[in-house]
């Protein structure tokens, strides 16, 4: 069987992982969608030729996946949580759990999320995830653990976290489910990042749209994801000092900003 010629400039291959790395890991589908959003900053640190961008945003999914098989094995970690499915919430009010058909932004989906490592002993953080259905624009809001832990994740939430998620990082939604036989096949859309999806809806103020634009065209996601390694780096830090001294520390208060419909314009 005759070998297949190597397609991609070895240069390509460096700068997918630098990419990949960069943007927390993404699925393939998602990095690739991010390609365009990630290479005017990536040109600012590594010498890209119009043949190597154009490599890149050709290249498929299933090539990424190849392409970072062996990093990933070297990534592969387990993960632990305290989030299980309740049914208590569910049995008090009236929800539904069908949540594709919606059209315009103002729907949220409400998560909570352990930051307890390996062991939901003592005290910890627990994040609340705050998502708009419509457009995935997310906003977490970090709720108990010691007051410098507390303050440490609210300013990585409230600052760069939030902006590298919703103007760098690609996600997909459900667009319907086709039931086939006894199968259920689930279709989802491309990959978009929240911001495309606010400029592809009719229900945003244009002004605060217009102002996200600008914010949307000095970020440098580099900058970003380092910043936040370095956050992440002080708040582990923190964590394990609480641990050892603070031991079961009680909840601090903590009131949660209803910020989102005004970010997104549904207010005027």
């Amino acid at each position: 069987m005759k070998k297949r010629d190597k397609i991609y400039s070895p240069a390509v291959i460096p700068i997918l992982e630098a990419i990949w790395e960069a943007s927390g890991y993404l699925w393939s589908h998602r990095i690739k969608a991010a390609f365009p959003l990630w290479l005017p900053w990536a040109k600012q640190r590594f010498h890209i030729t119009e043949q190597i961008r154009q490599q890149l945003l050709s290249i498929s999914p299933a090539t990424i996946d190849s392409r970072l098989k062996n990093k990933k094995c070297q990534l592969k970690k387990k993960i632990y949580g305290t989030t299980r499915p309740g049914t208590l919430l569910k049995h008090q009010f009236q929800i539904t759990t069908d949540n594709w058909d919606v059209t315009i932004p103002g729907f949220l989906e409400i998560d909570m999320v352990s930051h307890s490592g390996s062991s939901a002993d003592g005290n910890f953080i627990q994040s609340l995830n705050c998502t708009d259905i419509h457009t995935t624009w997310t906003e977490t809001r970090a709720v108990y653990d010691s007051l410098a832990a507390l303050n440490a994740m609210k300013d990585l939430y409230r600052n760069k976290l939030r902006l590298f998620h919703n103007f760098f990082q690609p996600s997909i939604k459900l667009v319907k489910k086709i039931r086939i036989g006894s199968k259920l096949k689930r279709v989802y859309d491309k990959p978009k990042t929240p911001f495309q999806r606010l400029c592809q809806s009719n229900h945003i103020n244009k002004d605060k749209l217009a102002q996200l634009k600008n914010i949307a065209g000095i970020l440098d996601p580099f900058a970003l994801s380092k910043t936040i390694d370095f956050k992440l780096t002080k708040i582990y830090n923190l964590a394990s000092k609480n641990k050892k001294i603070y031991g079961n520390v009680g909840p601090v208060p903590y009131s949660v900003n209803n910020s989102l419909p005004s970010i997104l314009g549904l207010h005027s």
